[in-house]
């Protein structure tokens, strides 16, 4: 069953020469990222979230300008631990392409090599190097592609996650009757 699965496999990743192996390195670390930050979302940042709403109902009396600098900050810091490494993955993200594009500028390296050594006459070993170098180009691409998908599910998330915070963390003073009038509730 696993030789069903490796074999195709290992001979795909020869196909595409030695770039085929950074890009998919380089993958295997974009989608680490990635469900780092689908974890964090799952499992750390509501416990973030709950501390700063926390912070933000025992705050002191403060002035509304230092209320709203207040108020800034703990958005900022909150959110700020979602969008940990979206650059480094953005980069990545980016890089993969171009990985890509390397592959096939080596391969089709080799192909004039051996258009050079055995001349034009060998239309199928042509037609066999012109696709062998096509392959890392197309894996750049995948790799690229589901990324980007990736990044941008993340960012709908963060957008929704900071318009949430941003109405749990109200300007004004917050008394338990206010809040329970806001969310519908009478006492």
């Amino acid at each position: 069953m696993m030789d069903a699965i490796i074999l195709p496999l290992d001979e795909f990743m020869h196909q595409g020469g030695p770039v085929l192996f950074a890009i998919a390195l380089v993958s295997s670390l974009l989608w680490m990222l990635v469900f780092d930050r689908i974890a964090f979302l799952a499992n750390h940042y509501p416990d973030f979230k709950h501390r700063a709403v926390a912070e933000w109902r025992n705050r002191p009396d403060l002035p509304l300008k230092t209320d709203q600098i207040v108020r800034e900050r703990l958005i900022n810091i909150t959110l700020g631990r979602i969008h940990n490494r979206y650059s480094l993955i953005n980069t990545i993200i980016a890089i993969c392409p171009l990985l890509g594009l390397l592959g096939t500028v080596t391969g089709m390296l080799d192909v004039f090599q051996i258009m050079s050594s055995s001349g034009t006459g060998s239309a199928r070993a042509m037609a066999d190097g012109v696709s062998r170098a096509t392959i890392p180009t197309m894996a750049g691409m995948v790799a690229a592609l589901s990324g980007l998908l990736a990044m941008i599910w993340l960012n709908l998330r963060y957008r929704q996650e900071q318009a949430e915070l941003s109405r749990s963390l109200k300007l004004g003073r917050h008394s338990p009757t206010a809040d329970n009038h806001s969310r519908g509730v009478t006492v």
